[in-house]
């Protein structure tokens, strides 16, 4: 093997390592936020289809070991991406429900003295 095909494969294992930890910084913030506004599920699903399908090349056409080991640590990450914004969407939504039922109780119960109110004044 000569210098240049060395320096080549070095490469290529950087490039791998910078392309597996490129997801991790938002993975991160997702989970200490708790919020994921700036990510679109249909992108997250379409990304997992794509690395998913990208897996079964691989281990149809017997790829490198590295390559494999990229592939399923992407689809993972894709995974983990996904969970991450279905339990925000789902908090959100649980978020939602409590505060419309709060206030829905409370312009309720507003009514009520309202219609009591009425009714006292039509007594007298």
């Amino acid at each position: 093997m000569d210098t240049i095909n060395i320096i080549f494969i070095i490469l290529g294992f950087v490039s791998s390592i910078f392309y597996l930890l490129a997801p991790i910084p938002q993975i991160v913030r997702n989970f200490r936020v708790k919020n994921n506004r700036a990510i679109s599920g249909w992108f997250l699903m379409l990304w997992l289809v794509g690395d998913m399908l990208n897996l079964c090349g691989c281990y149809l056409l017997y790829q490198f070991g590295t390559q494999l080991i990229v592939t399923v640590v992407f689809t993972l990450m894709d995974i983990i991406m996904l969970l991450q914004w279905t339990a925000c969407n789902f908090r959100k939504v649980m978020q939602d429900k409590t505060f419309k039922t709060k206030t829905t109780k409370k312009k309720k119960n507003g009514k009520k003295k309202k219609k009591k109110k009425k009714k006292k004044k039509k007594k007298k």
